[in-house]
């Protein structure tokens, strides 16, 4: 029979669909625009969400139609949430039917709606990453009874919404022409979907609170039959300024890439060896079409949006209407290939990790881009890919490649559902630890039970969880905390988040004593070959971020031993603090690691190890916002010499200004 393919596309180390943390969060709203008509049979709505934590619990809430469901989520797992089809919008008006996602850690979320021969998916971006500015884009589509489309959806707070119409809109009984201002005013957790025969790309929403707008169409078609199609979009505020769009080989025809600008901005483009410039103002949309085997580079001098259109295709030499007629009598291998609707990410939202999860009864690709000297470092299911073909990107470093990682029963497509495309960056020259003791202008902390240091007054203000600090505390225990001491005869680590207590990072939270063997060493420091070397780690591990260290804090736990030790067993560990005033990073280093418990932990003092053992972690303070390491309050912290979120044995790294992220930037589909 013929397969009519649903087309997931990744691309790494970059996600086309949602990009890395930009796609995680703990709040999401969305809401489900037309697909093709209401009476199209077998209707179903969809979230995939899939979890980043163990233990994480998410609520799924609809106004109208009442509607809640709470699901629990571990680290890697995707669960389905089916959700009423009476939440479908029909006609240009306001629904009160948005839907309402909360987790309480992060979480992925992923909208599917299907129906008979259509559907239309799109990753759900969390409420921080919402804005005021948006540019719409409506894809090629003009079968009768069906509508270029989007919607607008508010949060919390109601909002007006002024809507800058370049097509004819219906509303409320009234006709808007052509450059006519639609004013909506949303109430909190409300939707308006505007629907027109005319093309509304180029329109222009602004809003007085951060809403989220969706594009699309009931039922886009240019080389196939119609497929609903529909993609949430960024900000203006969230655009980039240089891109890759890479062709598909299955595509004997064409796709459309749309360019839209929100400021004057000199546009450069390279296809192929071809290379020109186009300037465009404020609001304007070019289309360019994108032909196999020459990807399309993009670059501007101001923030652009790119959208990519799969105009649907078959395969082989048999055009759409050679294959219909032919319906189960086609051969197996027949495609088609239904239309989607995509974002491009710019380069500062490329991913280095994604766990992929095809569907079945599907062919699923990935698109991968990556610097030409590194593409021999992605794997797969942490093995080296196989029988791939890469390609250069004329005008870049990069180079791309298309890989069938799963496909229909039958196929010979190796079969990777569930399965991690990871990058592995190259391990820095530097040694695990950073420089440290006395000789370094270190201080010392007291050789006592329980001591911590005196306030440490930064020279530079620390930001961690939102919020900035002017001042440290080292606890002899493994605790860093901010503002405040932890409090007194914190030996034995209770599980975060902490009923009370101040903002720290435990780099290794256990029942340190040092009065038998080892010392507690801490340092702020602004010296050139520290921040050089902070500034370096950083960059390799964030290569999406900009960043220069001015200020650095180091603190090392040397061979220090434990509460009641009758041994010789001593940890060494240290964690590195730095930032750039604005944006900071907590480096953890682990060299050796013997112990996890101490007795007053109900530890065995002849090996260090049972009761309560140590913890790992960040805790804001709040009982709301924390990370807690794998390992942690088992024996498998232990380990953490052996682990890594940055393929360096040993070493873990966190951005921490606003919450809590690992720089593995994980992705998940």
């Amino acid at each position: 029979m013929i397969v009519r393919w649903i087309f997931f596309l990744l691309a790494g180390l970059m996600l086309l669909s949602g990009c890395c943390a930009r796609s995680r969060g703990k709040n999401f709203v969305t809401a489900f625009l037309l697909n093709i008509r209401e009476s199209q049979p077998n209707a179903k709505f969809q979230l995939l969400i899939t979890g980043y934590r163990p233990a994480t619990t998410v609520t799924v809430t609809v106004k109208k139609p009442s509607f809640e469901k709470t699901v629990s989520v571990t680290m890697g797992q995707t669960v389905s949430v089916e959700l009423p089809t009476t939440l479908e919008m029909l006609r240009t008006d306001i629904f009160n039917r948005t839907v309402l996602i909360e987790a309480n850690k992060d979480i992925s979320v992923f909208a599917r709606n299907s129906k008979d021969y259509s559907t239309g998916a799109t990753v759900v971006y969390p409420v921080q990453e919402l804005g005021t500015m948006y540019y719409v884009v409506t894809p090629t589509g003009d079968l009768p009874n069906t509508f270029k489309e989007f919607a607008v959806i508010s949060y919390q707070t109601p909002t007006r919404v002024e809507i800058h119409l370049t097509g004819a809109v219906a509303f409320k009984g009234l006709i808007y022409p052509r450059g006519s201002t639609l004013i909506a005013n949303l109430q909190a957790f409300q939707s308006i979907q505007i629907q027109s025969s005319d093309d509304l790309s180029g329109t222009w929403v602004e809003s007085q609170k951060p809403v989220a707008v969706l594009t699309g169409h009931s039922c886009a078609q240019k080389n196939t039959a119609c497929d609903h199609v529909v993609e949430q979009l960024l900000p203006v505020s969230s655009w980039g300024t240089t891109f890759i769009v890479p062709p598909l080989s299955f595509q004997s025809k064409y796709d459309i890439v749309y360019i839209v600008a929100s400021k004057s901005t000199l546009l450069k483009y390279q296809s192929g060896l071809k290379e020109d410039s186009h300037s465009m103002v404020p609001g304007q949309v070019i289309q360019f079409k994108i032909q196999y085997p020459e990807p399309l580079y993009l670059s501007a001098n101001a923030g652009i949006q790119v959208l990519f259109f799969f105009t649907g295709a078959t395969n082989g030499n048999r055009s759409y209407e050679q294959l219909i007629p032919l319906l189960a009598d086609a051969p197996k291998e027949s495609r088609l290939y239904d239309p989607f609707l995509v974002n491009i990410p710019d380069f500062t939202d490329y991913c280095r990790l994604f766990h992929i999860d095809g569907m079945s009864q599907n062919d699923n690709y990935a698109v991968i881009i990556a610097n030409t000297s590194e593409f021999n470092q992605i794997k797969l299911a942490k093995e080296a890919i196989e029988n791939i073909h890469w390609r250069p990107i004329p005008g870049t470093e990069y180079s791309w490649a298309e890989y069938l990682i799963e496909s229909v029963p039958g196929s010979s497509a190796k079969k990777t559902k569930g399965s991690s495309l990871t990058f592995s960056p190259l391990k820095p020259k530097e040694p695990l630890l950073y420089s440290y003791g006395a000789d370094h202008g270190d201080t010392r902390n007291p050789k006592s039970d329980d001591a911590t240091s005196p306030e440490i007054s930064t020279a530079v203000p620390f930001p961690f969880y939102g919020k900035k600090y002017h001042s440290i505390y080292v606890d002899n225990n493994g605790v860093i905390s901010f503002g405040m001491t932890v409090p007194e005869f914190a030996q034995t680590p209770d599980p975060l988040p902490l009923d009370g207590g101040p903002p720290l990072v435990a780099p290794f939270w256990g029942d340190v004593y040092n009065p038998i063997s080892g010392d507690i060493f801490w340092r702020q420091t602004q010296d050139p070959n520290v921040l050089q070397r902070c500034t370096a780690e950083i960059s390799h591990y964030y290569p999406e971020i900009s960043f220069t260290s001015i200020w650095a804090f180091l603190a090392t736990w040397d061979q220090v031993a434990y509460f009641g030790s009758k041994s010789k067993k001593v940890n060494t560990f240290q964690a590195v603090l730095t930032t750039n005033g604005e944006l900071s990073f907590i480096i953890l280093n682990y060299a050796d690691i013997q112990w996890t418990t101490g007795t007053w932990s109900n530890g065995d003092a002849k090996t260090g190890l049972g009761g309560i053992p140590a913890q790992a972690g960040f805790d804001n303070g709040d009982k709301i916002n924390y990370y807690i390491m794998p390992g942690s309050r088992t024996t498998d912290i232990l380990n953490i010499t052996k682990t890594s979120n940055v393929n360096y044995p040993g070493r873990w790294v966190f951005k921490v200004d606003e919450y809590v992220t690992d720089s593995t930037m994980d992705c998940f589909l």
